[in-house]
């Protein structure tokens, strides 16, 4: 049975923050070993790429769809607003994640996958990349018709 989307999601920040700081870079702590989110090194970088790619990668596994994956990516942009920047990083990201689970037998070939991604410069780590995600045009064309209030995971 599929997990509910939040608690999916939960465990793959839990699962990207262990990769990338076993596998990339070192993700600072706080002193009971859990991920310190609050120094700000862990958003809008790569560590965040890194986590939107694979979260949206795991979601396209766990719920056999691409566009499951897209919708719930979606809606979780409009359910937490973020300034159109950081959410074209997100859903670019998020883009990535998805192309490479299907190369991917598993997670952890996914997790792999990425980091290759990542280093190959696939992936969105600054809010100044000049790159644009076309469903960041489109949801604020939604969110500006339905507004935020109206769409719900």
């Amino acid at each position: 049975m599929t997990k509910h989307p939040n608690k999916l999601k939960e465990d793959c920040r839990q699962e990207a923050y262990d990769y990338y700081h076993e596998n990339i870079e070192p993700l600072p702590k706080k002193e009971d070993g859990s991920f310190d989110e609050s120094t700000g090194k862990m958003s809008n970088n790569e560590a965040d790429a890194f986590r939107h790619a694979y979260t949206s990668g795991v979601f396209s596994k766990e719920y056999y769809s691409k566009t499951i994956a897209d919708f719930l990516g979606q809606g979780n942009e409009i359910k937490n607003p973020n300034p159109e920047n950081q959410r074209n990083m997100d859903l670019w990201n998020n883009n990535v994640g998805r192309k490479y689970s299907k190369k991917s037998k598993n997670r952890q070939e996914l997790a792999q996958l990425l980091k290759i991604a990542l280093k190959n410069g696939e992936l969105i780590i600054s809010l100044d990349d000049l790159r644009k995600h076309m469903k960041s045009m489109r949801m604020r064309a939604i969110k500006t018709l339905w507004g935020p209030s109206s769409i719900h995971i």
